[in-house]
């Protein structure tokens, strides 16, 4: 079997995603009581800017995906070892939660419900995603992990196919999102993986062809002695670029400004979350290897957790909400801030203890790689796959 260089990197990645994830939840209540108040700009900056988490997560899941297997033989053995860890370390845990979000937001309702509807009103939900707002992101990835053996036959048949990954990631996204706006009419349109074709094709591509490319994310010269820093100018303006109009579309249409069609609202976001995606990688690399140590072990292992944690967090939030005070002015904006956080440490403490003292732990959590000393002279090895290479 190829062995593949393990990149540690990426959990810095997936620290920054997830606390991108959780400024978004924790700003999202803040929209609507600020509508029309002065702070109403602060908030919507900080929930927009930061609406990149689950595109990040969705392509970091097909870029470690196809690092992995596309470089090996993939048998029928390694298929069943596919899918029965990832319905160890990825189902069963969001089924857990399923039942927990359920019941938490729920319970007052039961007195009045007969047995089959509550069964049959939890299974849709469990169905959908829908047992609490976060959870159609593990629905999206269970649809990526089911196609992913196709695709992956299909991309080492078709050459082809490989180069144009990038393009028809778009393609395909675009072709659902628009026949959906004029013939299908899907309510929850974001739970369906195809809503994300162009990040899952993203990381196919990077993924596939990363030994090639890898140069241009680690520090220093290319191997021709060139410079990066024209191309890394060019895409990061374009992503600040992409950012600053996704900010103002939402907050022009959230104001009344200006009325756009949903397709602007999908297109703003695609753009702004797909740079987001690449120049994040770059900045993982940039960090792990120029950044204090204490730092970036302190990133990884946050973001070795990242599963969890994106499981866990709306929990601390739902309980912090049941204790807003009727306050105003500086008060109300640091209860906010409060809420984040709140919700980053308890989650980060929780989850972090949990998956290190209780072998059990994979069934809340998923499994956890064992983190290590940053920066070492790295041996070749099969990357782990836990949970957080596939969220």
């Amino acid at each position: 079997m190829l062995k593949r260089e393990r990149l540690n990197e990426l959990d810095l990645v997936r620290a920054m995603a997830i606390v991108c994830v959780i400024m978004v939840h924790a700003t999202s209540s803040a929209i609507a009581e600020t509508t029309g108040m002065r702070s109403f700009v602060v908030y919507n900056f900080f929930n927009i800017f930061f609406r990149i988490g689950t595109p990040i997560f969705i392509f970091l899941s097909s870029f470690v995906l196809f690092y992995n297997y596309y470089h090996q033989p993939f048998t029928k053995e390694k298929l069943a070892r596919f899918f029965s860890r990832r319905f160890m370390f990825i189902l069963i845990p969001y089924v857990i939660f399923s039942i927990v979000f359920y019941l938490v937001r729920n319970y007052q309702y039961f007195d009045g419900w007969s047995l089959m509807y509550t069964l049959e009103h939890f299974g849709i939900r469990l169905l959908t995603g829908k047992a609490n707002a976060h959870l159609y992101f593990v629905i999206i990835n269970i649809q990526f992990y089911l196609m992913f053996p196709i695709f992956l036959m299909l991309f080492k048949k078709s050459k082809w196919l490989r180069v144009l990954a990038l393009p028809l990631g778009f393609a395909i996204q675009w072709a659902f999102v628009l026949l959906n706006a004029e013939y299908f009419h899907l309510q929850y349109k974001g739970s369906v993986s195809f809503s994300y074709m162009s990040y899952f094709f993203l990381g196919a591509f990077l993924g596939i062809y990363f030994d090639k490319f890898q140069q241009w994310f680690k520090p220093g010269k290319l191997k021709n002695g060139g410079s990066k820093l024209p191309v890394w100018l060019t895409v990061w303006a374009l992503w600040a670029a992409s950012a600053a109009a996704h900010i103002w579309v939402m907050y022009s249409g959230r104001t009344g400004l200006h009325k756009w069609s949903s397709e602007m609202y999908d297109a703003v976001w695609n753009i702004h979350t797909y740079f987001s995606a690449i120049v994040m990688l770059q900045a993982a690399f940039y960090l792990y290897h120029n950044a204090p140590k204490w730092s970036v072990r302190m990133m990884a292992g946050f973001g070795s957790i990242s599963f969890g944690v994106y499981l866990f967090h709306p929990l601390v939030l739902h309980y912090y909400r049941m204790t807003k005070p009727d306050w105003q002015g500086i008060p109300f904006h640091l209860w906010y801030a409060g809420g984040f956080v709140l919700a980053v440490l308890v989650s980060w403490l929780v989850v972090g203890l949990v998956t290190k003292y209780f072998k059990w732990s994979w069934l809340l959590f998923g499994s956890v790689a064992k983190q290590k000393t940053p920066r070492p002279k790295q041996a070749p090895g099969q990357y782990s796959e836990t949970p957080q290479a596939y969220s």
